[in-house]
């Protein structure tokens, strides 16, 4: 059970690394999109919904650097989950999330330092959880329209209240026919 527990926790990881770039105030624009991911568990796969936002420029010129920035997510675990884990005397969940790779287009866009910060697995209802990490400066070479998808597969990291590992590299995989794409970036000449 605690496996389980954990998979839903590590799955905020993840979508967090969606977020890619970030530009000036004037040029910039939020999007987001909610997806669900499936990670595997001793008990077989959990889904959760993760809701990814972001901001990006309006466009971009080709071949020149885009830098990275600060990737955020929200993972709502629902109430069920939440109650098993206070079944289970899990106070509060923490992690990371590795192999991340969003893209923009065919290019894949590498995501460190993702994690979430020990999150308190509340008395009663849902629970929420907030993931941060940072994506890589990336280029496109070719003017166009490019896709910026949240990652296909990732693997986490979760543990307890007292650091305990309730699960090591677990795999997580976006589900087949969840939305993806975040938004689309414009690259010019």
């Amino acid at each position: 059970m605690r496996t389980r527990l954990a998979a839903v926790g590590g799955t905020a990881a993840l979508a967090a690394s969606a977020v890619l770039v970030a530009a000036p105030a004037a040029e910039a624009k939020p999007a987001s999109v909610k997806s669900s991911y499936s990670c595997q568990t001793d008990f077989g796969p959990q889904t959760v919904a993760v809701t990814t936002t972001m901001v990006l420029p309006a466009k971009v010129k080709r071949n020149k650097p885009v830098p990275g920035k600060p990737v955020k997510l929200q993972v709502v675990i629902p109430e069920s989950l939440a109650a098993a884990m206070r079944t289970f005397g899990i106070t509060s969940l923490s992690g990371s999330a590795s192999g991340v790779k969003a893209s923009v287009g065919a290019t894949k866009v590498p995501v460190t330092g993702v994690t979430f910060p020990t999150t308190a697995v509340p008395a009663s209802g849902a629970m929420k959880i907030n993931a941060a990490g940072k994506a890589k400066a990336f280029k496109i070479k070719k003017p166009g329209k490019y896709a910026v998808s949240v990652p296909k597969k990732f693997a986490f990291t979760a543990k307890d209240q007292n650091g305990n590992a309730l699960l090591n590299n677990a795999p997580c995989s976006l589900v087949a026919g969840s939305k993806s794409t975040i938004t689309t970036l414009k690259v010019v000449k």
